[in-house]
């Protein structure tokens, strides 16, 4: 399981933040492209259900309509791999920056250690 720090971080070439989905329940869908994972691996996005292939091309279309940041809200037991992959399409799809939300295990507050 990829373990995930409450915080920021950030690369040269683009922005990834990394944040308890606390902080992303404010979050308006015109301002973000949000995109759920689910423990399963499932994405969704404005409640229907997408596959892997289908995230590049929303990005791209969702964002001739101006520069958007793109939300991934995650469950905490979330397949790395699949959350790794998502990251990739939306990169690929042109976002810039690309922040996760995670929401911290049941009796356990945000940005406590594991």
């Amino acid at each position: 399981m990829l373990p995930l720090l409450f915080g920021c971080s950030s690369t040269e070439s683009s922005d990834v933040a990394i944040a308890s989905q606390e902080h992303s329940e404010s979050l308006v869908e015109g301002e973000h492209v949000i995109l759920s994972l689910s423990e399963s691996g499932l994405i969704y996005h404005d409640g229907r259900e997408l596959g892997i292939d289908s995230v590049r091309p929303l990005i791209e279309r969702k964002l001739q309509g101006g520069d958007l940041s793109v939300v991934i809200r995650t469950a905490h037991a979330s397949k790395a791999g699949v959350l790794v992959r998502i990251i990739g399409e939306a990169r690929l799809g042109g976002a810039v920056r690309v922040s996760v939300a995670t929401k911290a295990p049941t009796g356990q507050r945000a940005g406590e250690s594991l």
